[in-house]
C-alpha cells in the first residue's frame, strides 16, 4: 500500500471518530459532568446569615443553634478537574473480528471520554503504552487537543509488543504530583500491576474501562478458529466443533476476567467491560450514572 493510501485511511478512521463523537458526546452524562467523579464537589467557603431565597438545604444547623439566628454554609465554584487517560496500544489491540480493532475502539472511546470532558473546560491528557511509554501528553484544555490526541494514536506506530500497565501507572505518579482522575482503556492483558494500582488508588480517582473483542469470549460454534498471540508472536488453532476445547478457552478467559476485576472490587475501584457487539455508549451511560448515585450517597 502506498503512502498516499496510508494517509487517506488514517484521515477516513479520523472523520469516523470525529462522527462519532459528535453524534453521542451529548448522550453520555447525565446532569452536572463533575458529580460523576470523586473528589470534584462543591468546597466549602463561609457561613452567612439566611436570607430569604437561600435553600434550606445548606442550613448550618449547629451555628443556628449557638447563635439563635439561621445561618446557611457558602460553597465556593467547582475546581476544574484534570483527567489522564492511559492508553493500551500493546500489539493485542490490533485484533479484531469486526469492522473494528479493539486499538480503533479505545480510541473511540477516548475521543469519547475526553471530549465530554473538553467540552465542560476540564484539562485532558495521555499516556500512551505498550511494554514501553509509547507518547505522553500532559493535561490541558480544549477540543482541539482531544483531537490531536486522537489523530496521533491512529497514527502511532508502536515501538512495543508487550503490555506493561504498571509501567503506565508509574509514568503517571512521577509526571503527576496533585489528585486527577485516571481513566485506563484496555484489554488488561498483564498481570504486573496490583502494587502501582494500590498506590494510585490513594491518591487518584481511578477507573478501569476494559475493551474486548466478541470472540475473546465466545468462540465460534463451528470450524476451526485461530487465536493470534499477536505480542508472544505464537497461534493456537482451535476446533470449535468440539463442545470439550471451546469450553477450555472461555472458562479459561471467564477466570482470568474475573481475577482482574476481583482485583479492582477488593481496592474498592470502579470498572467497566466493554465488549465489541454491545451498545458502547449506553453501557457508558449505566455505568456513570450509577457510579453518580454512588458518590452523591458517599460510597
Amino acid at each position: 500500500m502506498t503512502e498516499g493510501f496510508l494517509d487517506q485511511d488514517l484521515q477516513r478512521r479520523f472523520r469516523q471518530i470525529e462522527v462519532f463523537v459528535r453524534e453521542r458526546v451529548n448522550d453520555l452524562f447525565s446532569g452536572d459532568f463533575m458529580s460523576h467523579f470523586k473528589g470534584s464537589g462543591m468546597e466549602f467557603e463561609d457561613v452567612r446569615e439566611y436570607m430569604a431565597g437561600d435553600d434550606v438545604r445548606s442550613m448550618d444547623w449547629n451555628i443556628t443553634a449557638r447563635t439563635g439566628t439561621p445561618h446557611i454554609r457558602q460553597f465556593m465554584d467547582r475546581r476544574e478537574l484534570s483527567l489522564y487517560f492511559l492508553i493500551d496500544v500493546s500489539a493485542s489491540t490490533f485484533f479484531g473480528s469486526g469492522d473494528l480493532k479493539k486499538r480503533d475502539e479505545l480510541i473511540r472511546l477516548f475521543a469519547l471520554l475526553g471530549s465530554a470532558a473538553s467540552h465542560k473546560q476540564n484539562n485532558v491528557g495521555m499516556i500512551a503504552f505498550s511494554d514501553r511509554i509509547e507518547g505522553v501528553r500532559k493535561a490541558v484544555k480544549g477540543m482541539r487537543n482531544v483531537l490531536r490526541i486522537a489523530h496521533d494514536l491512529l497514527e502511532l506506530e508502536p515501538r512495543g509488543q508487550g503490555t506493561s500497565i504498571k509501567l503506565a501507572l508509574d509514568e503517571l505518579m512521577h509526571m503527576r504530583k496533585g489528585r486527577c482522575v485516571v481513566i485506563l482503556l484496555s484489554d488488561l492483558w498483564a498481570n504486573d500491576y496490583h502494587e502501582s494500582l494500590q498506590m494510585i488508588h490513594h491518591l487518584h480517582d481511578f477507573i478501569s474501562i476494559r475493551f474486548l473483542d466478541k470472540r475473546e469470549q465466545n468462540l465460534p460454534s463451528s470450524g476451526a478458529f485461530v487465536i493470534n498471540d499477536l505480542e508472544k508472536g505464537s497461534e493456537i488453532s482451535i476446533d470449535c466443533s468440539s463442545k470439550e476445547q471451546r469450553a477450555e478457552v472461555e472458562n479459561g478467559f471467564v477466570s482470568s476476567k474475573d481475577k482482574k476485576n476481583r482485583l479492582f472490587q477488593n481496592l474498592g475501584m470502579d470498572y467497566l467491560d466493554l465488549v465489541s457487539d454491545e451498545d458502547l455508549v449506553s453501557n457508558l451511560q449505566h455505568f456513570f450514572a450509577q457510579r453518580k448515585d454512588r458518590i452523591a450517597n458517599g460510597r
